[in-house]
């Protein structure tokens, strides 16, 4: 983990500069930095989105300890993806598809990193995302893309409802190459339920014909 955020850290991020301190108190104005091209992940994998804190005017790091960082997508209903404040995370109203997959690095703080751990990838999680830190009297905040790859078909499963007027009904997903998908019918209701892998996203369609 640590090799793979230092990498994202270093790749879009400046030097500070020779004999200026690293560590600036995170107090007055600052600015937030992210990489400007996007971040590519695989379904399944670990990334880190880089965010990193610096003074205003100069290439010097403020400590974010003290600070509040906010990571959400705009796209969504529940858009909070992770929040840190108060020294410890705050996470109570985190959309309920990041729970327990995102962190941010606690022991990075004073070095301005607020980049955001995201486990476990999911097609769903491949969106714009804003970093956003705050103090009491400032505010900044960056937008970053992730791109997630993987390969996808169409699945279609037919399901056979017996009653007195027989029917059919038909599902058509769009399902992710080497995962497992698990359709179930109900045959008194005659509906179709599916069963939906964590680490899944499609889009499915119903159609009942008698």
């Amino acid at each position: 983990d640590t090799s793979l955020r230092q990498g994202c850290l270093e790749s879009c991020l400046p030097k500070s500069l020779p004999g200026k301190n690293k560590n600036s108190q995170s107090t007055g104005r600052f600015r937030v930095v992210v990489p400007e091209a996007p971040v590519f992940s695989v379904s399944g994998s670990d990334v880190v989105l880089s965010c990193s804190v610096r003074e205003e005017f100069s290439l010097n790091i403020i400590s974010a300890v003290d600070l509040n960082v906010t990571w959400s997508r705009s796209d969504l209903r529940d858009s909070l993806v992770h929040l840190y404040g108060n020294h410890k995370d705050l996470n109570t109203g985190q959309n309920p598809s990041y729970r327990g997959r995102t962190a941010v690095f606690k022991e990075q703080l004073k070095n301005g990193d607020a980049s955001l751990k995201l486990s476990n990838i999911r097609i769903c999680d491949e969106a714009e995302y804003t970093c956003r830190v705050e103090s009491k009297s400032w505010l900044r905040d960056k937008t970053i893309k992730l791109s997630v790859e993987g390969k996808h078909f169409i699945f279609l499963f037919i399901a056979s409802v017996t009653s007195l007027h027989r029917s059919l009904v038909f599902v058509q997903a769009v399902a992710w190459l080497y995962r497992f998908v698990v359709f179930s019918s109900d045959v008194r209701n005659t509906s179709v339920q599916i069963l939906q892998n964590t680490n899944v996203c499609r889009d499915a369609t119903f159609q009942k014909l008698k």
